[in-house]
C-alpha cells in the first residue's frame, strides 16, 4: 500500500460548481438555476450545511446550491433533498415589453407562500392581486 505522508500530498483547488448550474443569476435573484439530468454521486454529492461552511473555509470557492430537505408519503415518511425545485414562469400580458420573472418554490410550499413571492416579485400590494386556478393554468390578475 502506498503511503502519502502530509507534507507531500496536494490539497485540491478551489471548490467549482460552475459546471452544473445554467446561469449566474436567476430572475428571481433567488436560486441558481441547475442543469437537468444531473446524477447525485457523479454530477454532485449531497452535503449537510455544516460540512459544506467547513469545505468552503478549508478551499473557498463555490458557488453554494442550497437545497430543501422534503417529506414525502403520509403514513411513511420519506425525507429527500429537493435538487430540482418547482420553476414558475410569471408572464404580465399587462406589460408592453414581455417581461418573463422566473419563481422557483418547493413542491411543498404553500399557496400563501406563493401568494407573497408573487406580490413582492412584481411589487404589488397583497390586495390587489387575485389568483385563478383553472385547469393547472394560474391566472394571476392584478386589479
Amino acid at each position: 500500500m502506498d503511503v502519502i505522508t502530509l507534507k507531500s500530498a496536494n490539497r485540491p483547488g478551489q471548490i467549482d460548481n460552475s459546471d452544473i448550474f445554467l446561469n449566474n443569476k436567476d430572475s428571481d435573484g433567488d436560486e441558481l438555476e441547475l442543469r437537468r439530468m444531473l446524477e447525485e454521486g457523479r454530477d454532485y454529492v449531497l452535503v449537510s450545511q455544516q460540512v459544506w461552511e467547513r469545505l468552503l473555509s478549508w478551499y473557498k470557492g463555490g458557488p453554494a446550491l442550497p437545497r430543501k430537505l422534503i417529506s414525502q408519503g403520509t403514513f411513511h415518511k420519506n425525507f429527500l433533498v429537493e435538487v430540482y425545485p418547482l420553476c414558475l414562469k410569471l408572464i404580465d400580458s399587462m406589460d408592453q415589453n414581455q417581461s418573463v420573472s422566473v419563481l422557483r418554490l418547493s413542491k411543498k410550499a404553500s399557496t400563501r407562500e406563493l401568494y407573497e413571492r408573487v406580490c413582492s416579485l412584481r411589487g404589488v400590494e397583497k390586495q390587489r392581486v387575485l389568483f385563478i386556478l383553472f385547469n393547472f393554468f394560474l391566472t394571476v390578475v392584478f386589479l
